[in-house]
């Protein structure tokens, strides 16, 4: 489909221009987890890692829509706890959103807070 051969070109090579934007980038050792008309899942096989772990790419035809990013965090007290970003890329005010969840329990926290949660679990960021 013409789709996924306009996605080729936001995967890794794009990484300069995330890094430009703030935006993480897509991990070295990273592989594509799967890739459908509208959305590619780029991540890390060994899904127990604490780190940066998955970054998923919606797009709108052959523009990026949205980019999701997964950090795993170290288990606290029983529970997987995890940061999850996402930047909405076409829209006239750029909005990220981030929230932070343990267990079933998330909420939606700050920029400045999820760089503290993410630097005290000293998981590179990627960004």
């Amino acid at each position: 489909m013409y789709t996924k051969r306009c996605q080729a070109k936001y995967g890794k090579e794009y990484n300069s221009v995330r890094e430009k934007l703030g935006v993480p980038i897509i991990m070295d050792k990273w592989t594509i987890e799967n890739r459908e008309d509208d959305v590619t899942f780029w991540g890390v096989l060994n899904s127990d890692v604490v780190g940066h772990k998955r970054k998923t790419v919606i797009f709108d035809g052959c523009d990026i829509a949205e980019e999701t990013d997964v950090y795993q965090l170290p288990i606290e007290n029983g529970e997987k706890r995890w940061i999850e970003m996402s930047y909405k890329c076409k829209q006239a005010v750029h909005k990220d959103s981030i929230q932070y969840q343990i267990g079933s329990y998330a909420k939606q926290i700050s920029k400045v807070k999820a760089d503290s949660i993410l630097d005290a679990a000293h998981i590179n960021k990627g960004y």
